[in-house]
């Protein structure tokens, strides 16, 4: 089993204990070196060995955004340029296996490392940050479309999609790599575009036989491309790895937002809290579908009950007063911004570490 852990959003569901081999004391043997370099004389990119100063380099970043593969260690980390060189390690993963220097579980993916399936014992770490390349082009039709390198991040995908006028409809936090695309990704545009993952127009997928294929939504009637395609929308992580997405942009307004954290009822009874939540719920769904709300319930250090609110309006229009009342701001609250500058994770409490 190829284990491609691009999928870095919290849309991920997998469960369970992921197996490898090694320990993370365990230096890869001279023979799952020799192997390694017989299969990577052409890579571009940069091999890294356990106790070097590149793989500790490499490993500390991978794991930064989830602690949970902190106390992880790789056989091998490989960053590849390009997409020949996730080919040749691919065939380098092959050859190890066929002389059991790897486990089941060979080889994991990189991309913003949010998944804790990212890192794991004993297989080779594809570190995908080498490939962050971000372009925008228009369609036949018009409609933008963002073309990136598996190592980009969402953040880089909205700056570059800012400068046409659009955006792209991805998740909440600027961080999170292309597995948030491959997933899911709910964020501000959901409610008017989808999620990411239904805009998606091609991937560009690596299979674990080496064969590179590239997979646009008009990939025809079922059977082997349009099966693969359909799958990689929400599980490419086994089928392959992916090397480049391209994923529709779509055009935006000045934005307008506000961040409120209100008091509600203290954190042994959340019953209140809940009842408020259905009560904007309610008042949220009746919204037009440029405009929604980001909440997120805490407490304080002092056990008070808070309720951080977000609402967001893509294109500028105005939340009405009946709404402003029910979600608790007023209409001197909103700021203006751009798309790519709304705040993430702005419904954090700063009077709270429990968020």
């Amino acid at each position: 089993m190829f284990l491609c852990s691009q999928s870095e959003s919290v849309e991920n569901s997998r469960t369970g204990t992921v197996q490898g081999i090694g320990s993370a004391s365990a230096l890869p043997s001279k023979s799952m070196e020799t192997v390694v370099r017989e299969c990577l004389a052409k890579f571009k990119g940069d091999m890294h060995l356990p106790g070097s100063a590149g793989f500790i380099e490499a490993l500390k970043e991978a794991t930064a955004a989830n602690f949970a593969n902190s106390a992880r260690c790789p056989a091998l980390i490989l960053c590849p340029d390009c997409t020949q060189d996730v080919v040749l390690a691919l065939r380098a993963v092959r050859r190890a296996r066929e002389q059991r220097l790897l486990g089941d579980t060979a080889v994991s993916v990189c991309g913003g490392g949010h998944s804790r399936l990212c890192v794991v014992d004993g297989a080779v770490l594809l570190q995908m940050r080498r490939m962050r390349d971000v372009s925008f082009s228009s369609d036949v039709g018009g409609v933008g479309v963002v073309t990136l390198g598996a190592g980009a991040r969402m953040g880089e995908v909205l700056e570059c999609a800012e400068k046409h006028g659009t955006a792209v409809p991805v998740g909440t936090w600027a961080g999170v790599g292309v597995g948030l695309m491959l997933t899911g990704g709910v964020g501000h545009l959901t409610r008017s575009h989808s999620v990411c993952v239904d805009n998606l127009v091609e991937v560009e997928i690596v299979t674990p036989g080496g064969e590179v294929l590239r997979l646009p939504s008009d990939s025809g009637a079922p059977g082997a491309p349009f099966d693969l395609w359909w799958a990689c929308r929400g599980s490419a992580a086994n089928f392959g790895v992916v090397t480049r997405v391209s994923v529709r942009a779509f055009p935006v307004g000045p934005v307008l937002f506000a961040q409120r954290v209100v008091p509600v009822e203290s954190s042994d009874n959340w019953g209140a809290a809940v009842s408020r939540l259905v009560f904007i719920e309610d008042t949220v769904r009746a919204l037009p579908e440029s405009q929604h709300c980001d909440m997120a319930f805490g407490y304080t250090e002092n056990g008070e009950g808070v309720m951080g609110v977000q609402p967001v309006s893509i294109h500028g229009e105005p939340f009405t007063s009946e709404a402003c009342e029910t979600l608790g701001v007023e209409p001197l609250d909103f700021s203006v911004c751009k798309f790519k500058d709304i705040p993430f994770g702005g419904v954090c409490s700063p009077a709270s570490s429990s968020w």
